[in-house]
C-alpha cells in the first residue's frame, strides 16, 4: 500500500506542475526520467518545456499593462499590443483580460485576428527591440520592462513604448501583415 502511494505521489508530482520552479530544478532526477527536461531543441532544461513556456506570463503580462497605462487615455484607441508570440499574446490576453486593450501577434492564427485599426499611434511592444526600418515609424522608442525570472522561457524578453507613429506607419503594418500570410511566414 505504501508503495501504491509513493508511486501516485511521485507520478502525480511530475504530471501536474504543482511543485515550484525552484523544486524542479533541485530535483531533476524523475522529470529527466521521464525526459519530460528535453525541450524542442533537444536539450534539456531545468524545467519541463511546457512549464518553462508559461512561468512569468502574469509578470510579462503586469509589465505590459504598466506600460499601458502610461499612454494617455485619449490615444489608448490608437495603440496597438503587439507580441513576437502566439503565448506572449495569450498571457496578456489571460492575465490583462478586461483591463486593457487585446493583444495580438503576427504568430500563428493571431494574425488573422489583427484589428483593422485607423491610425496605429502608439504600440506596446512585447520581444525584441524590431529592425531600424520600424523604429525609423516612431518619434520614441522606450524600454519599460524586461522578463526576469531565472526559469522563464522568457527570461530577457522585453517591453517597449514605440510612440508616435508616422501617418504611413498603419499602412506599413497592414502591408507587413499580408505579406506575411501571403509567403506563409506566420509559424
Amino acid at each position: 500500500m505504501l508503495i501504491i502511494i509513493a508511486s501516485f505521489g511521485l507520478t502525480y508530482n511530475i504530471i501536474y506542475p504543482v511543485m515550484s520552479p525552484e523544486q524542479i530544478s533541485a530535483h531533476p532526477d524523475a522529470f529527466e526520467k521521464f525526459g519530460m527536461l528535453r525541450w524542442e531543441d533537444g536539450k534539456n532544461h531545468q524545467l519541463p518545456q511546457d512549464f518553462a513556456d508559461m512561468v512569468g506570463w502574469q509578470d510579462m503580462a503586469n509589465k505590459a499593462l504598466m506600460a499601458y497605462k502610461t499612454i494617455p487615455v485619449n490615444e489608448q484607441e490608437s495603440t496597438l499590443i503587439f507580441c513576437d508570440n502566439y503565448g506572449q499574446a495569450g498571457a496578456l490576453n489571460y492575465y490583462n483580460r478586461g483591463k486593457m486593450k487585446e493583444a495580438y501577434s503576427f504568430n500563428t492564427d493571431y494574425i488573422f485576428w489583427l484589428p483593422k485599426m485607423k491610425n496605429i499611434k502608439n504600440i506596446i511592444l512585447i520581444g525584441n527591440l524590431p529592425n531600424k526600418d520600424v523604429l525609423s515609424q516612431f518619434e520614441t522608442v522606450q524600454q519599460t520592462g524586461t522578463i526576469e525570472n531565472q526559469y522563464a522561457r522568457e527570461k530577457g524578453t522585453c517591453v517597449f513604448i514605440l510612440r508616435n507613429g508616422k501617418p504611413e506607419w498603419t499602412s506599413m503594418f497592414y502591408k507587413l501583415a499580408k505579406n506575411r500570410i501571403l509567403a506563409n511566414d506566420i509559424f
